[in-house]
């Protein structure tokens, strides 16, 4: 496996049993999709709700938090000497601030795993230019999990708290998505007990399978609130997906 194919597909045929975890999973993802009334009742994180309270993790949490920041520890030794100059295709989607959900775009863009000649850091170089592309690479020590992972892998941090430099608080989620990936969102309020003004979302490849290596962001997610209008379907919308 010396580079990541183009088109990345599950091996797996998906069998029956696992239907309702892949159902309940596209309801949790899927944060442009459902109106807010929808997310009220599923629990699904919402722009303008109050962010989740600081607690510890629970064990099973725990493990999973876990095993996600070890896939992208691992990650910054494997992709460098496996993966650079690998061509990847991402769908792309993007919403700028605006109550007409029709002005969501689309687009296919090609890019190239690289490291960047300034910072060392690993990054996409992007190859078609139809919609930008988050070209920042997330990694243990880089990107939005390196104030989280390090101190959780030295089994410093254990709560799902962080406090940023500015006051903000992200809290940090983990969520089992399939047999393969784990999904980490990140709800970020102004303060404890404050409205959620933004929402990431990552998941990524724990297991390793024949077309997908351990560490791989097979999909990513960045809402942002628009002024002081509330619901994911108001702010603004960015994701790429693998």
């Amino acid at each position: 496996m010396g580079n990541l194919p183009k088109h990345i597909a599950s091996p797996y045929h998906i069998e029956m049993r696992y239907l309702i975890i892949i159902s309940l999973f596209i309801f949790t993802s899927c944060l442009e999709e459902l109106a807010e009334d929808q997310q009220s009742q599923l629990g699904v994180p919402s722009i303008g709700m109050i962010n989740y309270p600081v607690e510890t993790l629970s064990a099973q949490e725990m493990e999973l938090a876990r095993n996600f920041c070890s896939a992208l520890s691992e990650k910054e030794d494997t992709f460098p000497r496996r993966y650079f100059g690998a061509t990847i295709s991402f769908k792309v989607k993007k919403r700028e601030c605006s109550e007409d959900k029709s002005e969501l775009q689309e687009a296919i863009i090609k890019a190239r795993l690289g490291s960047d000649s300034r910072s060392g850091n690993m990054r996409y170089f992007p190859m078609d230019f139809y919609l930008p592309l988050m070209t920042d690479i997330e990694t243990v020590n880089q990107g939005t999990f390196s104030t989280f992972c390090p101190d959780l892998l030295l089994n410093v941090q254990k709560t799902n708290v962080i406090e940023l430099e500015d006051g903000e608080v992200q809290i940090f989620r983990f969520i089992r998505d399939g047999n393969f990936q784990i999904m980490a969102q990140v709800l970020t309020s102004e303060g404890a007990e404050s409205a959620v003004s933004r929402i990431r979302e990552l998941s990524v490849v724990t297991s390793e399978t024949e077309n997908r290596p351990r560490g791989l962001a097979i999909r990513k997610i960045d809402l942002v609130q628009c002024g002081n209008q509330e619901g994911n379907e108001k702010a603004s919308f960015w994701s790429q997906e693998i």
